[in-house]
């Protein structure tokens, strides 16, 4: 594996003191740890959104209910008893492969998980993990009529340490996938994407990194010492959208999570 990547890993081990995890289960937690971070903003064990081995060929499950991880039925059902309507509902799924290509067969079992996933009778191998994120889509499904949009959003991760290169066979693979969530009609929005050993370190740099940015300063005014702490302070003026644009916001338009 790339030595950057394992580098990353070792650190996550440390962060959640696991132990006994191979290099592979270490890959899964710091892939679902990077994609999973992009749509919640607090902090999270990776071990809890990651399938066991009986996964169905997929590795990891989360649910964003109105900014909240879910992880179990009872939270969803929480969830959905607020006043609140139009709940923002985001379903995200993973599928890591620790070598370093892209392969047909392997993108094929994982569109076969995700179909059977979300079949009325499941008829591969499914573990408690598994089960228990079955019944969490089911209490969703139950809750339509609060969630924004009457359907939630799926967010599809397809992760190795290699390199993402969009060949025709690879890249229709990946349509595939989209195509047969489309067809379902659970979803509002569906987004599938394959991620490179570039895009994670991307991801992992972006959640890790210090904020800094240039704004123009419209107007200034002091603030009163307030000793011992505070000897001097200010309110500044400046333009809203510089400030979203600048300090708030990645490339792709999302929110930072170092800022949140």
């Amino acid at each position: 594996m790339h030595l950057i990547l394992q580098n990353h890993l070792k650190t996550l081990e440390n962060e959640f003191e696991y132990s006994g995890f191979t290099e592979s289960k270490l890959f899964e937690f710091f892939c679902n740890y990077c994609v999973i971070s992009r749509h919640f903003f607090g902090r999270f064990d990776p071990q809890n959104v990651t399938t066991k081995e009986d996964d169905a060929s997929i590795d990891g499950i989360a649910f964003v209910i109105d900014g909240d991880l879910i992880l179990t039925e009872d939270d969803a059902v929480v969830a959905f008893e607020t006043h609140k309507p139009n709940l923002q509902v985001d379903v995200i799924f993973t599928q890591v492969k620790s070598g370093e290509s892209f392969k047909k067969e392997e993108i094929a079992n994982f569109a076969l998980g995700l179909q059977d996933f979300f079949s009325e009778g499941q008829a591969l191998p499914n573990g408690d993990f598994n089960k228990n994120a079955n019944a969490i889509m089911k209490v969703i499904f139950g809750s339509l009529r609060k969630v924004k949009n009457r359907r939630p959003s799926v967010h599809v991760y397809y992760c190795t340490s290699g390199t993402y290169k969009s060949e025709r066979e690879i890249s229709g693979s990946f349509e595939v996938i989209c195509r047969n969530l489309i067809e379902l009609e659970y979803f509002h929005n569906v987004d599938v994407t394959p991620m490179g050993r570039s895009e994670i370190l991307k991801l992992y740099a972006d959640l890790t990194e210090k904020t800094e940015a240039k704004l123009f300063l419209k107007d200034y005014a002091s603030i009163p010492a307030a000793p011992p702490a505070i000897p001097q302070s200010y309110v500044g003026v400046v333009n809203a959208k510089h400030l979203v644009e600048q300090l708030l916001m990645d490339a792709d338009g999302n929110l930072k999570h170092s800022v949140f």
